[in-house]
């Protein structure tokens, strides 16, 4: 071996020679390291922040940028990462360096006759720096410029002092009425994926509506009194002509006072108005909510990102991104016109994959990965 000269010694002791040998491949591999790559390899695989990807272009810089980029899919559809090339281009790209770790030339090769030279690297790219940064541009991801929903709620009702001190401890403008009832509405649906507008220009959903609550005695309650809640409510859509969406609830609740057990009769009852309403105006309007997908098993990034492109492909799910991995547990965003149960049940249909569901709420679902299927080439 080049570099290395072994002349007469005293016997090695056990384990010597593989040390040995380790410095011998060292000391000779240590000139033909280039562009600051790693002595020890990398080996093409996942860390819980970093992916090693290989990138090939007409220089160093190219690679880098290309090896970068493999990595857009995790986060935008086809599409989504299209209409955005100039700003990932800008804003990304142009500084690859920092979401790369470190790298190795794999292959390297000088112009020649007749033919470009180039060069191949392998290098380990901080993955979850890249998701923060394009989230952080604001690109859409493919879940569309509109984004969630915006509900103008404007209900009456027939409350206490308890509630309507309820809207203003929410941080609700002086002034604006707004109730127990309201306020657990606005609560279950942004859980449910929509946001709230302040005002009707901006609403794309209007939700109008009478809350009323009394409390009643109740001789096996003693000196308890129990309120008895009902709601009534229509949501229409702001911009299109269609059929309004009613929903009534009634929920009781027991408390020590007259006010605070009609007060807390109204928050039941608008928070099952909520998640009502949001189940029908997804199914009935096709309203995309985003759900929180927990999924455990999944072996490295290679097989999430399968599973992101096989979710994709699922015609009820407008997109799908990963937001973080660490083993075992890959978290993704998955944005839906499903309620969570409807889309764990076309997740279960896969036929590539065996799940076992963990969890199912109305925003967060957890699936074990139980198996990956062959796949037909």
């Amino acid at each position: 071996m080049p570099g290395l000269t072994l002349g007469a010694s005293p016997p090695l002791k056990p384990g010597a020679s593989r040390r040995l040998l380790l410095a011998a491949v060292l000391t000779a591999g240590a000139g033909s390291c280039l562009h600051g790559c790693s002595l020890w390899g990398l080996r093409v695989g996942t860390s819980d922040d970093a992916e090693v990807v290989q990138g090939a272009g007409g220089d160093l810089d190219a690679a880098k940028r290309n090896a970068v980029a493999s990595l857009f899919g995790l986060y935008l559809s086809s599409p989504a990462a299209a209409s955005a090339q100039d700003v990932l281009n800008d804003k990304v790209l142009a500084r690859a360096h920092f979401f790369i770790r470190r790298h190795e030339v794999v292959k390297e090769s000088a112009p020649g006759p007749g033919a470009q030279g180039g060069i191949v690297i392998r290098a380990a790219v901080k993955y979850a720096a890249l998701g923060v940064e394009i989230e952080r541009l604001g690109i859409p991801a493919g879940f569309g410029a509109k984004g969630r929903a915006k509900v103008l709620i404007a209900l009456t009702e027939e409350a206490r002092g308890a509630c309507l001190a309820a809207g203003l401890a929410a941080g609700l403008p002086a002034g604006r009425e707004a109730g127990c009832a309201s306020e657990a509405l606005r609560r279950a649906l942004i859980r449910r994926g929509f946001s709230i507008a302040a005002e009707r220009l901006g609403a794309d959903i209007l939700v109008q509506g009478h809350a009323s609550a009394q409390a009643v005695e109740d001789g096996r309650l003693a000196s308890y009194r129990v309120g008895l809640a009902k709601l009534d409510l229509t949501a229409v859509r702001s911009s299109k002509e269609g059929e309004a969406l009613a929903v009534q609830t009634e929920a009781a609740a027991v408390d020590l006072s007259e006010a605070s057990a009609e007060a807390s009769a109204l928050d039941n009852a608008g928070d099952m108005a909520g998640d009502s309403l949001a189940g029908r105006m997804a199914s009935a309007w096709r309203q995309d909510c985003e759900v929180g997908m927990v999924v455990v098993g999944l072996k490295d990034l290679a097989a999430a990102r399968r599973l992101i492109d096989d979710l994709r492909s699922l015609p009820e799910l407008s997109e799908v991104a990963l937001v973080s991995r660490l083993s075992p547990e890959t978290r993704l965003k998955v944005r839906s016109g499903l309620p969570s149960d409807e889309l764990v049940s076309r997740v279960l249909g896969m036929r590539s994959y065996g799940f076992n569901v963990l969890a199912v709420g109305s925003d967060l679902v957890e699936l074990e990965v139980l198996g990956e299927r062959e796949r037909d080439e």
